[in-house]
């Protein structure tokens, strides 16, 4: 593959043919966000933790022995958590605060 300009020489951003599949190399992009908006996102994830952790606590006494629905329900919902904490301490990193 040629290089395109817009990586380091060598690299390239288009995409590489493999028989029938085609893939995409991955360039990560840098925005520049004012401060406050990270901290509003940041107060926003938190609020959503928070409710969604207390959703699952009632869940989970609701559903002592969950059947295959609730059970699903219930991991998606640890999933979501896991999504959430990992968004969190993205947002405090790119703010400068301790991730937790």
């Amino acid at each position: 593959m040629g290089h395109t300009g817009t990586g380091p020489v060598g690299s390239s951003n288009g995409p590489c043919d493999i028989g029938q599949i085609t893939m995409m190399e991955h360039q990560p992009t840098f925005v520049s966000v004012d401060r406050e908006i990270l901290k509003a996102a940041l107060h926003s994830v938190e609020t959503g933790l928070g409710h969604l952790q207390g959703a699952l606590i009632e869940h989970n006494i609701l559903h002592p022995s969950p059947t295959l629905k609730a059970k699903t329900w219930g991991n998606r919902m640890e999933r979501d958590i896991a999504n959430l904490m990992r968004t969190e301490n993205e947002l405090r990193k790119c703010l400068g605060w301790p991730v937790k």
